[in-house]
């Protein structure tokens, strides 16, 4: 890759150092230093600008090869830095900016990488503005037409210097942190698809979760357990006790009553019990019922299940179910079904492991079966395994299965059928429509949903989401959507998949703000995806909060399930107590705990859940306080959510006493129940708690954190107050502009108490409760904003901008706004003009700015900024002139001419000493038949001196031909926008009356170079052009070479630039993506005589394809054929068994692939196996290695060779034995070895066979070489040939041996006995 200009040159440097491919500390490479492109040079001037007012740069900032941290900034945040800010639709334009010291850097750049396409692009930034303090650099990201997450991150420059700035390590946006290295903390730019709608019902839903076995028995008809429980009969109902209220025994405690029962404990919970209290939801204020799974099932739990078309009668039946929906529907209502779809039970009719369907169908007992590819099976050793074999050999095939539990045999999701069965049209009543449309369901939660389908990011080309929401809308367009996840879920609600996602994110925010000590258990530890909880103070909550609302679409964000706790985690009132950092079970299994602080805590972390944007979930008993004793794990060193997170709702009117003594009254937990009904009601009563914008107000406090939330759409409002401190509080809020004055709020929370906002906007709270809070919600008066100001007008003038703008009927006044940058950074100039006109006497001339206007209604509402409107005031010129020579003789070549002069005259600011600010100067010649304007030979000029009240430039031409011509001064002081003309006389318009004249006569040297040769197309992207030619030899006389491109292959085009000789390459690096032009190259010699024009090459600049070769080594041992697998469509977009390589010879496996230039890959080795048993690993052949990287660039070559060694692999295969494989002449009495590439089981086996029968003999491993040996018990018959086979063995994690080994041997033909005499020794 050849690259002469600096741009480019450096482009591909920091390319290099931005993959690990050079390290700048390491002093392995230069960059060069450059001056920034006089075309990005922006007027410094000090300013009351962008970063308010003017003041000296840091004293670290100069161009010292040295990068000035302390001017470091970007906020992903703030439109001063990314414009517009959060979440966007696809086909919309970002600009980001990044803010460094005054004068600091001379390049900038932007790496942006395409989650979806897996692409990465180094983006130029060009220099916009410098207010004199810092200086600004931008790009605009040109938007993607699809889906997805940009993923960026910021390379500075100074000269050789090369830092990096990113986001923080928090990864939570915001303003970020420099580093030397770089380091991949990219910021999130989230594009989404702008048809995306989510239902908005869900926006105003408040969802209740229930475990129908635990909620309440209606019918106690149903309540016969269960016979047969994975082939055993260990079911059990109320843990061994005839009482509903009873806490549920420790399956922890070996000597407990059910050691090891989990799923099969019974409460007997029920559709009837849950429509018997559809009242009592009604007043709790919910209208959305979540129901974990119903579906026919072995557990208690039923996310096993064994019929996905049928109710499990333990909880009633279908018609019951249609019952359940139309009696939650008469009370505003709707359900929630829960799926699990990416595995069934290995009881199931699909399975049926154990034999007990009739039809004798199921996928483990015949190879014949409809499902038996629904599955993943494997053989194993004759008569150890649970199913029948490929080749129907009976218990010859083990499957994979969910986290190894053998009751859960994983689906094949890819399958045709499989999505048929749960919601492709190719089935008549596939399961998920059916639900929805035969019975009236309203959504689905899809269990464990991103290991089905890991979302449009991460594999594209995986549509099974995709499918099912279509699938769904078919019958319901309004039903909703919402996958589980714990992470970031971004990649499946972009638009095409889920409505939403079980936000265990906020959970640990709103949880950690409430605690104390940070909380760590099965679930929440460092390095799971919900993570520790750790205690926040109000301005980590607010950035974490922020974070989601900037990483989420608008439309999920808002349809988002709000959960505290869930089934799946412990009991939000466990996870909020002070005393669980003590890890002490005895304190939780005492009835007389005091529960009274967490229940505090609980308080406040339902206010904060029922008032942010998403839909609030309640766990089912959370509103009462309903907790039970949790055991600590010392084996996990954690404690445990299942089962103690699934106790029964503690209803009074059942059997029993609930364990706690907060739950034994109902007084007890009407204290709790009342508080959230009061919750509930406001939410539900204020729209703007629903569906409002959400608008931090304070969280700079130490322990007091406030936001609003507003719909002026529907005049509602609302502000929330949290105190997590131990104390009462008292803050000041300032909501000028944003709630109008004399306002008067209620505090629900606290007997309505009146807090009236102040004519000032401020609003005074006086002890806010402790560990609690206020929630302050409008009652009448006139919320609605204003217009936004129309039709604003900038009018430049000198030292001026004047606006103007349409009057907004109603309002008391106008505030004004101004910039430095467009779309962002606006600093309010005046705050109280009654008029529709404004004079802003505060700019600098020559320096552009921008302009928004709000309209303020009497008591201080703001409107929405209008339209932004652009003014460059600037000098008005009185007087200029050509000062001198007026004539000039001149013999071409490369010394200039004497020094031109002209003098330009600004009233009260040339008179001043020095160069006046914000003017530009240039001096041009041209033909005398061509105005002035069209001449293409201007130059800056510099200033020279004070000429009384003028100021004088000087510039001596060089032309370069041969002629007559006239030669004039040029002025502006609008950088370059406008211009005055200058000659002799003076001020002209048109073409000069009195131009100075200039005469260029030939030199002696009229011959014109050699035209230059071989123009070639060296490089290209979808940003640059890089080209070379063979040098012209032996011409002392050469000078330079001008490049000329055109879009027209029929014309020679246009001088786009000049290197000078002997430099033979150029880089066009202002290209448009996709538009083909065409490149000559013509010789200039040093008295400008011309060549002809060179060949003509032809770039289109696109990001191009890259031939890339990736070879293996493998181990000697390996079996069957080697695959590639990654993240890529050519690499099988993780399909392990997609892309097979070519073998080169006994170790070595290879192949070609092409790519797109920039693509970023990860990837893996495989031989095939759709289950992921034989993927590459660590030596010890268990432990997962990282996916392999690469970033496809050319290189030097155009093409790129990847070169890996495989080191192991995860299947258990026979390394290396003894004897060898056709070995001959051995011994009768060898001892057989077979060494393994892994730890193998210890019961591992290996057969021998001679004349087709087996040796008997003695095994044994070891544990050490990892080599099972085996011992004939007797001598093997001479020249016999025999067969060793290794097959079925597992390793010791459990793997199984996929490619059965077997080798022969033959032993020695005969067996020579030599007689040996011996001398007769006396005895004594």
């Amino acid at each position: 890759m050849k690259h002469v200009s600096v741009i480019a040159g450096q482009r591909f440097i920091t390319l290099l150092v931005a993959f690990g491919l050079l390290n700048p500390s390491a002093g392995n490479f230069s960059a060069a230093t450059s001056t920034t492109p006089a075309e990005q040079v922006a007027f410094a001037i000090p300013d009351q600008g962008v970063a308010g007012s003017a003041s000296n740069a840091p004293a670290g900032a100069a161009h010292d090869g040295e990068v000035d941290w302390t001017g470091l900034a970007h906020d992903s945040r703030d439109t001063l830095y990314r414009t517009p800010a959060g979440p966007l639709a696809t086909g919309t334009p970002v600009i980001l900016r990044l803010r460094a010291a005054s004068g600091d850097l001379t390049a900038a750049q932007v790496r942006v990488f395409n989650d979806r396409m897996n692409t990465l692009s180094i983006l130029d930034m060009s220099l916009v503005v410098d207010d004199g303090t810092h200086e600004w650099w931008q790009v605009t990201l040109q938007p993607p037409s699809l889906a997805t997450v940009y993923w960026y991150r910021f390379i500075a420059m100074d000269g050789s210097d090369i830092d990096y700035y990113a986001d923080g390590d928090d990864l939570l946006g915001g303003i970020g942190s420099p580093t030397e290295e770089e380091v991949d903390n990219s910021w999130q730019l989230t594009f989404y698809d702008p048809a995306f709608q989510t239902p908005d019902w869900v926006k105003n839903s408040i969802i209740y979760e229930i475990l129908p076995d635990r909620f309440r028995d209606g019918d106690t008809g149903n309540n016969a357990l269960p016979t047969f429980y994975y082939g055993g009969n260990s079911a059990i109902f109320r843990s061994d006790t005839p009482d509903w209220n009873e806490e549920i025994c420790d399956p922890l405690d070996v000597n407990g009553s059910c050691p090891g029962v989990y799923g099969e404990n019974f409460y007997g919970g029920d559709l009837q019990g849950i429509i018997n209290r559809l009242d009592y939801l009604n007043s709790l204020g919910v209208n959305t019922l979540y129901i974990n799974p119903l579906f026919r099932s072995p557990s208690n739990h039923g996310h096993d299940t064994t019929n996905y078309q049928v109710i499990d009668s333990g909880f009633g039946d279908n018609t019951l179910f249609l019952t359940f929906v139309a009696q939650a529907a008469s009370r505003g209502m709707t359900v929630i079904m829960d799926g699990v779809f990416n595995y069934t039970s290995s009881d199931s009719v699909y399975f049926d492991r154990y034999k007990r369907y009739t039809s004798g169908t199921g996928a483990c007992e015949s190879t014949s079966s409809y499902y038996r590819d629904w599955y993943f099976f494997y053989d194993v050793a004759p008569g150890t395994g649970p199913c029948i074999g490929s080749g129907g050999t009976e218990n010859g095939a083990d499957y994979l299965s969910w986290q190894g539990n053998d009751r859960l045999p994983l689906l094949n999701s890819s399958n045709r059928e499989v999505q048929e069965q749960f919601w492709d049209t190719g089935n008549t009543t596939p399961v998920a429509p059916w639900w929805l449309s035969t019975y009236g369901a309203y959504g689905w939660h899809l269990d464990l949903a991103g290991e089905i389908d890991p979302g449009s990011l991460s594999n594209p080309a995986n549509l099974y989401w995709e499918g099912f929401r279509t699938a769904i809308h078919t019958v319901n367009p309004n039903a909703y959507i919402v996958g589980d996840e714990w992470g970031d879920a971004s990649s499946w609600i972009l638009g095409s998949e889920w409505d939403g996602g079980t936000n265990y994110q906020l959970s640990t925010a709103i949880l950690g703000f409430w605690r104390d000590e940070p909380y760590t258990d099965n679930d929440h530890y460092t390095g799971s995806a919900a993570g520790v909880i750790n205690p926040f103070l109000p301005s980590e909550l607010n950035k974490r909060l922020l974070n989601l609302q900037e990483r989420y679409t608008p439309e999920a964000f808002a349809s988002m399930m709000n959960l505290l706790d869930s089934h799946d985690t412990n009991r939000a009132l466990f996870m909020l107590d002070h005393n669980t950092d003590n890890n002490d079970s005895s304190l939780y299994w005492n009835e007389g705990y005091n529960w009274n602080d967490a229940i505090t805590r609980l308080k406040g972390a339902a206010l904060l859940q029922m008032t942010l944007p998403g839909a609030p979930t309640i766990y089912y008993g959370d509103e009462v306080g309903l907790v039970g004793p949790v055991t600590y794990d010392p084996l996990s060193n954690a404690w445990q959510d299942d089962p103690y997170n699934r106790m029964p709702f503690p209803w009074l009117d059942q059997s029993g006493t609930p364990y706690y003594l907060h739950l034994q009254t109902q007084a007890n937990q009407d204290a709790l129940l009342n508080y959230y009904k009061i919750l509930t009601a406001a939410r539900n009563n204020h729209p703007a708690l629903r569906t409002g914008s959400f608008d931090p107000l304070l969280w700079d406090h130490p322990s007091v954190y406030a936001f609003g939330r507003r719909l002026l759409v529907t005049d509602d409002a609302a502000v929330v107050v949290l105190n997590r401190s131990t104390q009462a509080q008292s803050v000041t809020l300032d909501l000028s502009g944003y709630l109008p004055a004399t306002l008067i709020l209620v505090d629900v929370l606290n007997n309505n108490a009146p807090y009236t906002i102040a004519s000032d906007g401020s609003l005074t709270l006086t002890n806010i409760p402790a560990m609690s809070g206020m929630l302050l919600v409008f009652t009448s008066g006139d919320l609605t904003q204003p217009p936004a100001p129309q039709n604003i007008v900038a009018t430049e003038g000198e030292s001026q901008v004047n606006l103007t703008w349409d009057e907004v009927p109603g309002v008391a006044n106008y505030q004004i706004f101004r910039s430095l940058l467009t779309g962002g950074g606006y600093e309010l100039l005046e705050d109280s003009i009654t008029s529709t006109e404004y004079t802003d006497t505060t700019v600098v001339n020559g320096r552009q700015y921008y302009y928004v206007v709000r309209s303020v209604k009497p008591l201080g509402v703001v409107s929405e900024f209008s339209n932004e409107a652009a003014a460059l005031p600037h000098w008005t010129v009185d007087e200029a002139i050509l000062q001198s020579p007026t004539e000039i003789a001149h013999i071409i070549g490369l010394s200039a001419t004497q020094p031109v002069y002209g003098q330009i005259l600004i009233e009260a600011v040339t008179s001043v000493t020095g160069a006046a600010p914000g003017v530009l100067a240039q001096l041009g010649y041209g033909s005398s038949d061509t105005l002035p304007s069209a001449w293409a030979t201007w130059q800056n000029a510099s200033f020279d001196s004070d000429q009384g009240n003028f100021d004088q430039y000087s510039l001596p031409l060089l032309p370069e031909a041969v002629g007559d011509f006239h030669f004039v001064f040029r002025y502006s002081t609008t950088n370059g926008r406008d211009w005055v003309y200058a000659d002799l006389d003076g001020l002209f318009v048109g073409l000069a009356t009195n131009p100075g004249l200039l005469h260029v006569l030939p030199s002696t040297d009229i011959t014109s170079p050699t035209t230059p040769a071989n123009l070639t197309l060296d490089d290209w992207g979808d940003h640059f052009v890089s080209l070379s030619w063979d040098p012209l030899l032996n011409d002392p006389t050469l000078y330079a070479y001008d490049i000329y491109r055109s879009t027209n292959i029929s014309s020679s085009g246009v001088s786009i630039g000049r290197v000078l000789a002997p430099i033979t390459e150029y880089t066009d690096t202002q290209v448009t993506s996709g538009t083909t032009y065409y490149y000559r190259v013509q010789a200039v010699d040093t008295s400008f005589n011309r060549s002809g024009l060179s060949n003509q090459v032809t770039a289109i600049p696109l990001t191009r394809q890259i031939s890339v070769t990736f070879i293996v080594d493998v181990p000697d041992y390996t079996q069957g054929d080697v695959y590639i697998v990654g993240d890529h469509p050519k690499i099988g977009s993780w399909d392990p068994g997609k892309v097979i390589m070519t073998r080169v010879d006994a170790n070595t496996w290879r192949i070609t692939l092409d790519f797109q230039e920039g693509v970023a890959l990860e990837y893996k080795f495989t031989r095939g196996n759709y289950a992921w048993l034989d993927v590459e690993t660590a030596a010890d052949g268990n432990t997962s290695i990282p996916n392999r990287t690469l970033l496809v660039s050319a290189g030097s070559s155009g093409a790129q060779t990847v070169n890996s060694t495989v080191v192991n692999w995860r299947d258990p295969q026979v390394a290396s034995l003894f004897p060898a494989a056709g070995a001959t002449e051995v011994q009768i009495n060898p001892v057989i070895r077979a060494t393994w590439n892994q730890a193998m089981d210890e019961n591992t086996s290996i057969t021998l066979t001679g004349a087709s029968v087996t040796i008997p003999g003695t095994l044994s491993y070891d544990p050490v070489s990892w080599t099972v040996s085996f011992t004939p018990s007797e001598l093997l018959s001479v020249d016999t040939t025999y067969t060793i086979q290794a097959s079925y063995q597992k390793d010791l994690a459990g793997d199984p041996q996929l490619a059965l080994s077997s080798w022969t041997f033959t032993t020695i033909e005969t067996i020579t006995i030599h007689t040996v005499a011996l001398p007769l020794v006396r005895k004594k």
